[in-house]
């Protein structure tokens, strides 16, 4: 039985395709200011056409204090790309102790990364952000230029059929808190995909698995 599904498996493996989607370039950049009094902390981190890149974090670290007021705030990118699957976020957080300095912080990130798929597949999404703030959107490529094809308030639960082709996640996300509080203030999305059978694959699949119980019965 365990040799009958590995022969199927076998033969609907490459119809529905393994690898399906890939970041081909990606870039971002990431900004953390932090005052407390005069005290003044700011950094920068950003890198551009990173290329096939599938996996990647990075956090930047400002701090200031005039004490006994503290202040820590920090920005952070991520990604993780599989073929049936993406997650991306972009975060911004923030300590602050004010005791009288007068504690504020400027927090900023970007992140694009542009995706490539190789078959039609049926796609799920979904993201969480603070609108006022952020925003999170996917263009497709037209052959000369990009163009909007899920806007923030769609994204936040999308279901549609994506052909082949190139694709591209932007994210924006800002904050800038003052006073004494701590905090995280995320945009994570999230994207699921799953293969659709050309008819000619799923005949060839239909066929296999006939084989394979016509060769059980014998």
């Amino acid at each position: 039985m365990i040799r009958q599904f590995l022969t199927i498996s076998l033969v609907a493996a490459p119809l529905l395709g393994l690898a399906q989607i890939s970041v081909f370039n990606a870039d971002y950049r990431l900004e953390a200011d932090a005052r407390s009094g005069a005290a003044f902390d700011s950094r920068v981190g950003f890198l551009n056409n990173m290329g096939a890149v599938q996996n990647y974090g990075r956090q930047i670290d400002a701090f200031a204090n005039q004490l006994p007021s503290t202040v820590h705030s920090f920005a952070s990118t991520n990604w993780n790309c599989a073929p049936f699957s993406l997650t991306a976020g972009v975060v911004a957080c923030w300590n602050s102790n004010d005791q009288g300095a007068g504690n504020s912080a400027h927090l900023y990130g970007r992140l694009n990364l542009s995706l490539r798929l190789t078959a039609v597949n049926y796609v799920n999404a979904a993201a969480a952000f603070d609108p006022a703030n952020s925003s999170i959107e996917i263009d497709f490529w037209t052959g000369n230029s990009w163009a909007l094809l899920v806007n923030s308030t769609q994204i936040t639960n999308y279901n549609a059929v994506w052909n082949p082709g190139d694709y591209r996640l932007r994210a924006l996300r800002h904050y800038d808190p003052v006073g004494s509080s701590t905090g995280c203030v995320p945009l994570n999305f999230g994207m699921n995909l799953a293969p659709v059978p050309e008819p000619s694959g799923i005949v060839a699949l239909v066929a296999g698995c006939g084989l394979m119980l016509s060769r059980k019965r014998a």
